[in-house]
């Protein structure tokens, strides 16, 4: 497979954009989503891992 054509900007752009969307979205859930799950968000850990894997998967 030749990726010599692969406009690698616009794959980085894309993989941005929607992350951030992602993030947006999902944060605007996020309360309903720990009440109905009954988390308490200050004893929750807070590793930066999720964000990294869900941007590389975006990626990908």
């Amino acid at each position: 497979m030749d990726f010599s054509a692969v406009n690698w900007l616009a794959v980085i752009v894309a993989a941005v954009v929607a992350w951030l969307f992602g993030a947006a979205w999902y944060m605007g859930l996020s309360q309903p989503w720990l009440k109905a799950a009954k988390l308490d968000p200050a004893t929750m850990s807070k590793s930066p891992l999720p964000f990294v894997i869900s941007f590389v998967a975006e990626i990908v």
